[in-house]
């Protein structure tokens, strides 16, 4: 790769962050109204100071102290919210940091996002990424990371409790800030896990194991379990264990099985798509997200990636400009049967509810998108949270979910997630008023991210040097 080009990608990229800065990073906002997350109501008529890049003041401008030459900004007729986190991602790629960093910073703030959960990468690019947006040396969110994944991999020899213990500690010697565990990680080994992850005082990241409960609700160490797998075994009108046991017969029969299958001396169960949706039990919802709810499990349900994998719609949506995915993606165009369409249908309508299900039991979300090369950074969190909304969420609970509970899951409501004074600067200003529809939130005017003010021109800037870092960072799937 040419060391030029990666100069001048940098340089496309820090233009408009060095322009931005006025010397004393005093910023006024007038005129605004803010958007309060928390209870879902609107704060008209407010002024926003900011300095060093936190929050000093917010409420009517009689109150306001602005200090002589700050930058002042009409906000009349915009909404503020605060900046989102996508809280499930995985930056890839291959290529120089500098390079990377001016493809996902870009992208991520110029669509709001102005911080980010990585649940699983190279622990050293995302060190230095990170690096990169705390000097300021290029336009780059707040990043939280787990390093690479725990778990036993493709190894052939056994993994246990003390392997895991080794994999924590050597995870938070390099900086994670928290514990990802693979897909697959072994269930035995899961409340043990979980301990040692209290133990060493990060939280831990995992899928919801094909286990009973006891073996993943309410256990020390966990902070988040990511996707509706597994979820819908315990709404089932049968145990859960019995369709644990049925999926897994399905995916790896026994000889013994395979023999009576051919003599149609035992059935074979149904694929497991059609499986949970037939077995769905919709009386059994209250007690069971009632028992999330009150154990205070928090789930990411990534509507995104399961609306992927129904192929419904095409996966690259045409508005999406493709200049801007680093991989090339699958349609949903391929030659399918109507019962494929139905069994698809059919899952996805179980995927949403079990999202609108857990909203009306106040079980506690947060918003991710788990893209990897196949979307565009920052816009695929748009989708999620319109996604959210026709899942049935109301649109406060949906901002709340990618700026408030992300404060709430760190334990630093005291410094972000609303905008309130003391709070950080990462502020999203939009052009329609997102509690009346979350789609409003594209709409964006301009974004304040770590005191730094990005007008839209100068998140256009952004858009454009992420296209000429994409077509030196791009990856084509086989």
């Amino acid at each position: 790769m040419s060391r030029l080009l990666i100069v001048a990608g940098v340089l496309v990229v820090s233009a408009p962050v060095q322009a931005t800065a006025q010397g004393d990073p005093v910023i006024a906002m007038v005129n605004a109204t803010v958007v309060d997350v928390e209870h879902g109501a609107l704060l008209s008529a407010q002024s926003i100071v900011t300095s060093q890049g936190r929050i000093t003041y917010v409420g009517p401008a009689a109150g306001a102290n602005i200090p002589r030459g700050a930058l002042r900004v009409d906000l009349k007729g915009l909404y503020v919210i605060p900046g989102l986190w996508d809280m499930h991602v995985h930056i890839g790629g291959e290529g120089h940091p500098e390079d990377l960093a001016s493809y996902y910073g870009p992208l991520f703030l110029a669509h709001g996002v102005t911080g980010v959960r990585d649940a699983g990468g190279n622990i050293s690019r995302l060190r230095t990424l990170d690096a990169i947006g705390r000097t300021g040396r290029g336009a780059m969110p707040r990043l939280m990371y787990a390093g690479d994944k725990v778990g036993p991999g493709d190894s052939t020899s056994s993994w246990g409790i003390a392997d895991a213990r080794a994999a924590i500690a050597a995870r938070v010697a390099s900086g994670a800030s928290f514990i990802k565990l693979t897909p697959d990680y072994p269930v035995g080994l899961f409340a043990g896990t979980l301990a040692a992850c209290s133990a060493a005082g990060v939280p831990c990241v995992a899928h919801i194991p094909a286990a009973d409960t006891a073996t993943w609700l309410s256990q020390p160490g966990r902070g988040s379990y990511e996707h509706l797998f597994n979820i819908s075994e315990h709404v089932s009108r049968v145990p859960a264990a019995k369709v644990f046991e049925a999926v897994r017969e399905y995916g790896a029969p026994t000889l013994v099985q395979r023999v009576l299958y051919k003599l149609r001396l035992r059935q074979r169960p149904q694929e497991p798509e059609r499986l949970r949706v037939a077995l769905r039990d919709s009386s059994k919802d209250a007690a069971f997200f009632g028992r999330l709810a009150s154990s205070g499990t928090w789930i990411t349900p990534t509507l995104v990636l399961h609306r992927q994998m129904t192929r419904t719609v095409d996966l690259l949506p045409s508005s999406v400009d493709a200049r801007l995915v680093l991989a090339a993606t699958l349609r949903a165009s391929e030659s399918r049967t109507d019962a494929q369409r139905q069994t698809a249908a059919g899952t996805w309508a179980l995927w949403t509810g079990l999202v609108a299900g857990m909203s009306a039991a106040h079980v506690p979300m947060l918003a991710g998108t788990d893209f990897g090369n196949t979307h565009v950074p920052g816009a695929v969190l748009q989708a999620e949270l319109v996604l959210l909304q026709q899942a049935g969420v109301p649109a406060a609970e949906v901002l709340r979910m990618a700026t408030l509970n992300p404060a709430r899951y760190f334990g630093a409501t005291d410094t972000s997630g609303t905008v309130a004074a003391g709070r950080v600067a990462d502020l999203v200003v939009l052009r329609a008023n997102p509690l009346e529809n979350v789609r409003n939130v594209a709409g964006i005017e301009l974004v304040v991210s770590r005191g730094r003010l990005f007008r839209r021109a100068a998140l256009d800037s952004l858009m454009n040097a992420a296209r000429l870092a994409a077509a030196r960072l791009r990856v084509v799937q086989p």
